[in-house]
């Protein structure tokens, strides 16, 4: 090999392993977010079947919130159930006004719990939403 090419080759040889060093950087980086994105959806998952139990465990629902429950347990897919959990979550809200008692400490600490879940899935819910506007998809 003549030495004019040799400088070339080695620069070539260099650039290359700079692409594959980036190549494989990126691609680790995008499973880890797509790691985080897995957690935050079991976590979401979580606070739903906590707001679900919770509201389960209240004496006299209403009819309409039983019926979203079931709406919510017959979801096939994530953004039915998704859907499904907002409708409940919003309905929640709104019938927790009429129902609850607030002088009863059982129902209070009902309340609480309802509307912790409820919001602690808005919290996770938007942390995915940031997460998965950064990870790009096929």
């Amino acid at each position: 090999m003549k030495k004019s090419f040799l400088l070339p080759a080695i620069f070539l040889g260099l650039v290359g392993l700079v692409v594959v060093a980036v190549l494989a950087d990126t691609s680790r980086l995008l499973d880890k977010e797509q790691q985080t994105l897995n957690l935050i959806e079991t976590q979401m998952e979580t606070q739903e079947q906590r707001l679900i139990s919770s509201l389960e465990a209240y004496p006299s629902l209403p009819e309409e919130l039983k019926k979203l429950i079931d709406e919510y347990k017959q979801s096939a897919n994530r953004t039915d159930r998704l859907s499904a959990f907002q409708k409940l979550s919003i309905a929640s809200k709104t019938s927790l006004a009429q129902f609850a008692d607030p002088e009863n400490v059982m129902g209070r600490s009902l309340a609480d719990e309802i509307l912790g879940a409820i919001n602690r899935h808005r919290i996770l819910d938007e942390d995915f939403q940031k997460c998965n506007r950064s990870v790009p998809r096929n």
